[in-house]
């Protein structure tokens, strides 16, 4: 009962402590075979770190280059708030992309929308649109997990209709023999 205790105050603390933010808006402008547009927008003045899973080919390198960047507001970071954001390592912005992993049998790396730091002030944006290049890219075809797998990448990728050819393929055995009686083999399994 104390540890839920001292964790129900701590949470307490952290959402007094948090700024509050207004959500922006992510969407996808524009996918082709090798690239993607993204187009970060937020609603009011100016809105918090926005943070989205990109799904990437299984191979190769992603390039982000900045396509439109409107500035918002420049916050005094006198705030206590706002020095905890900038001191966290989320005040980078406007657009960085992480490092790549694996979710499931799909590739993918997140792509961080967030202010920027200058001096005292912490600088909002309005509108930030990027392109992500993908380069040396192969897909290795369509294939469909589990439903559960499925609605996981469905809701957790951007750009999963663009991503649903770069799945890893994972190829079955070759051949299975199996041996029921003297003389007899049944063959069963996958031959290229």
């Amino acid at each position: 009962m104390r540890l839920l205790t001292v964790f129900l105050l701590s949470a307490a603390a952290a959402a007094a402590l948090a700024p509050s933010w207004t959500r922006a808006d992510v969407r996808v402008v524009d996918a082709g075979a090798t690239s993607l547009r993204l187009a970060y927008e937020a609603p009011g003045a100016w809105a918090g770190p926005e943070e989205v899973m990109v799904g990437l080919p299984l191979d190769g390198d992603v390039v982000l280059e900045l396509v439109e960047v409107v500035e918002g507001a420049a916050l005094d970071l006198t705030d206590a708030r706002l020095e905890a954001l900038a001191g966290a390592g989320e005040a980078d912005g406007p657009a960085r992309i992480g490092e790549p992993g694996m979710m499931r049998d799909q590739r993918v790396a997140s792509l961080l929308f967030a202010p920027r730091r200058r001096g005292d002030r912490l600088q909002t944006y309005q509108r930030v649109v990027v392109d992500l290049h993908f380069t040396a890219g192969r897909g290795a075809g369509v294939r469909l997990g589990s439903r559960p797998q499925e609605e996981a990448l469905y809701q957790g990728l951007i750009n999963y209709r663009q991503a649903r050819a770069w799945r890893y393929r994972r190829v079955p055995p070759a051949a299975r023999v199996n041996l029921r009686r003297e003389r007899t083999r049944i063959c069963t399994g996958y031959f290229f």
